[in-house]
């Protein structure tokens, strides 16, 4: 039956009532029985009819007529949405290891009831992890925003503005043929411990799994190299080496890898404008060697003495060594050719996507506004 029908047959019971006080719920059923035959009005069954009935002749007994709904009856009112969030916005936001089973009592309601209003003003985001940073680091910190803010202007569309010149150089961490292991997101839905192992439910962990390294740089007018990152493998097999000798980049070639590739690619990049080079404060790059050799090249960089530590966090070339990063933990890749192969197609896709409205250079700059 629709609604229109029901309030029919609830009205219909109350009229009947008022009229009969006397009449029971069967005495009803026979009245009410031909009506609804003859209006045509389908009912599953005479006894789903006749408990109709007694449930609206408990309601007129309680509130003296059947259009009311009786107190108590029905599924309980949810807790006021609005007064529940402002309880969760003050012990949940921002605040750390405030699960919503913890913070359910102290609000009184469900589990349930408590994820889903905070689900409504908020996100759950993992902690990242970063390198440990002192209270030196964060006065060095400090201390170079405040002169990026006072000497370059941070609205980086601005023509004369030093962001479109910046050329942002690193070397990214190694990228393994194994992928790591995120416990947290990796997970097997199975209904046993025995089903998940079947289908993937152990992560070979490999000790030392090969891997590569890679250099690259961006800049608000694309990626420096354009078609692909500096694998450090392809540019130290160009050195002699001693047999089963480490192949490792120090600052003799690193300045080597600026003055060959850098240098070459960037200057295709600004061929009308003075780059302004930065690179982080690692110890090969503030080597006599690669000063000297960065001086020599460029007319501008971003003063050593002035530049912070710590500060990957904020350079948009580390945000692109992330992404890639991320993308490639669901694979486990047979070979370093292979891997190379990926890491290609992921930096063409970052190119498109964030460089076609310079995100990642803007992003840089939001950080100097607080």
């Amino acid at each position: 039956m629709n609604r229109a029908r029901k309030k029919l047959v609830r009205e219909t019971v109350g009229i009947l009532k008022k009229l009969h006080p006397d009449w029971g719920a069967k005495r009803i059923l026979s009245d009410i029985k031909p009506m609804l035959e003859r209006e045509q009005i389908p009912y599953s069954t005479s006894n789903s009819l006749l408990q109709n009935i007694k449930y609206q002749l408990k309601k007129f007994r309680e509130t003296g007529t059947t259009t009311l709904r009786r107190s108590g009856s029905g599924r309980p009112p949810t807790k006021s949405s609005k007064q529940l969030s402002i309880k969760l916005k003050r012990l949940v936001l921002n605040k750390r290891r405030r699960s919503p089973r913890k913070v359910a009592p102290n609000v009184d309601a469900s589990v349930l009831t408590a994820l889903r209003n905070l689900k409504k003003f908020a996100k759950p985001h993992r902690r990242k992890t970063t390198t440990k940073i002192t209270n030196e680091h964060l006065m060095k910190r400090k201390k170079f925003a405040l002169w990026l803010k006072r000497h370059w202007k941070l609205n980086p569309h601005d023509r004369s503005s030093k962001w479109q010149r910046l050329v942002n150089t690193y070397f990214s961490k190694p990228f393994r043929l194994t992928p790591e292991l995120t416990s947290k997101n990796d997970i097997i839905w199975s209904t046993s411990r025995q089903d998940a192992d079947k289908h993937g439910g152990y992560h070979g962990r490999e000790k030392f799994s090969p891997g590569i390294m890679l250099w690259g740089g961006i800049s608000w007018n694309g990626l420096i190299p354009p078609e692909a990152p500096v694998f450090i493998d392809k540019f130290l097999d160009g050195y002699q080496w001693p047999k089963r000798a480490k192949k490792t980049i120090n600052g003799a070639r690193y300045a080597d890898l600026i003055s060959t590739i850098g240098y070459p690619s960037l200057m295709k990049k600004y061929r009308n404008r003075v780059p302004i080079f930065q690179d982080d404060a690692a110890s090969i790059h503030r080597t006599p060697i690669v000063l000297q050799q960065i001086d020599a090249l460029f007319n501008e960089r971003i003063p050593v003495d002035v530049q912070s530590p710590k500060f990957d966090d904020i350079w948009a070339i580390e945000t692109v060594w992330r992404i890639i990063r991320e993308k490639l933990l669901d694979v486990k890749y047979s070979n370093i050719d292979q891997l190379k192969r990926q890491i290609k197609k992921l930096l063409a896709i970052i190119f498109v996507l964030a460089m076609s409205t310079n995100n990642l250079i803007k992003g840089q700059t939001n950080f100097f506004v607080y």
